[in-house]
């Protein structure tokens, strides 16, 4: 479970990076694939989520409901799912293409052991899982795949050129 939480953000940045080489660009697609997955989650439409609704369609959030849920009204509210994130080392879509781009000192779009050692350090403990095809270099796709294996419930990131 640490694992899926701790990949996350880098499988997340992995798609936005692949989506669009530009930082400051914003991501519609993946904001709006999550709001939808949202959404379907949200069966009664009140916005938040219920632990049964979390538990039905976001397992991923079922799992640390009580966590999540810090003023324990029995909902997860959008804030309160953003503040794990973050206390998670989770950050924004945005953020994590920067730091991917950031950690990509060679700028080739993938990000080697070395690389991912010197500024990616949660994937290099990682490394051997994400990178697939054994070439020595982590690419979005390969993260993106990954989040896919540990999150089969969450909406599929736009796919990368």
């Amino acid at each position: 479970m640490r694992l899926t939480l701790v990949l996350l953000p880098l499988l997340v940045v992995g798609s936005v990076h692949a989506a669009d080489q530009s930082p400051a660009a914003p991501q519609p697609a993946m904001h709006e694939q999550m709001k939808e997955h949202w959404t379907a989650a949200d069966r009664d439409g009140n916005g938040t989520l219920s632990r049964e609704e979390a538990t039905a369609s976001m397992p991923h959030v079922a799992e640390n409901f009580d966590k999540i849920d810090v003023n324990h009204d029995g909902q997860v509210s959008h804030d309160e799912m953003r503040a794990f994130h973050q206390a998670q080392g989770q950050h924004s879509p945005e953020e994590m293409q920067q730091h991917f781009k950031s950690a990509d000192k060679n700028g080739d779009g993938a990000i080697d052991l070395a690389e991912a050692k010197a500024g990616m350090p949660k994937l290099a403990e990682h490394f051997a899982d994400v990178d697939t095809n054994k070439d020595g270099k982590v690419t979005p796709d390969e993260m993106k795949a990954h989040h896919q294996r540990m999150h089969p419930e969450a909406p599929s990131a736009p796919a990368a050129p």
